[in-house]
C-alpha cells in the first residue's frame, strides 16, 4: 500500500499565496513597465523592472515551502516535513499514543507519545482555525484521523500476532 500524503491546510494557503505573488509580480513588475515604456517611451518605467526578480523569488520561495510541507502516513510509520526543518520519521512501533488536540483544549499541535517516554510534536500538523469558527479545519481533521487510524490499525495488527 503506498503512503498517504497530506498537505496541511496552512500549506495549501502558502502555495496559493506564492502562486499569486508570482502572477502579480510578473504583471506589476514585468508587463506594466515594458508596456509603459513601449507606449510612452519614457525611461521612468524601466526602474520598475528591478522589482521583478524580487517578486518572482519571493513567490517561488513561498510556493516551494508550501509544496515541501507535508505528512506521509504509511502502514508502519509516519513521516513529516515541516516548513524549514528536515523530515522526521517515526515508526508506529515506537509510538504509545497519538494525542490530537481540539480547539478547546491542549496545544495546537498533534503530539506523539513515544514508548521511551518522550513527547514528540508533529510540527507539520497544527490546528488552523477557520475564520469566525471554533472548529479545526478539514485538512487538520482528515490528517489527524488518518494518523490515529493508521496507528490503531498497526497496533491492532501487531497485538494479534
Amino acid at each position: 500500500m503506498p503512503p498517504l500524503v497530506f498537505p496541511p491546510g496552512k500549506t495549501t494557503r502558502i502555495r496559493w499565496i506564492g502562486a499569486g505573488l508570482l502572477v502579480i509580480g510578473a504583471v506589476v513588475f514585468g508587463i506594466v513597465p515594458v508596456l509603459g515604456f513601449a507606449l510612452t517611451r519614457s525611461p521612468s518605467a524601466i526602474p520598475l523592472l528591478l522589482g521583478l526578480p524580487v517578486a518572482l523569488l519571493a513567490g517561488a520561495g513561498l510556493w516551494l515551502v508550501g509544496t515541501r510541507r507535508r505528512i506521509e502516513i504509511s502502514p508502519d510509520q509516519v513521516t513529516w516535513s515541516p516548513l524549514f526543518e528536515g523530515a522526521t520519521t517515526v515508526p508506529f512501533a515506537q509510538i504509545r499514543h497519538v494525542d490530537v488536540p481540539t480547539t478547546a483544549r491542549g496545544p495546537n499541535t498533534v503530539t506523539l507519545h513515544l514508548l521511551a517516554g518522550r513527547v514528540l510534536p508533529v510540527s507539520a500538523l497544527t490546528i488552523t482555525l477557520a475564520q469566525a469558527s471554533n472548529y479545526a479545519d478539514a485538512h487538520y481533521q482528515e490528517t489527524a484521523y488518518a494518523l490515529t487510524s493508521a496507528h490503531e490499525a498497526w497496533s491492532a495488527h501487531h497485538r494479534t500476532r
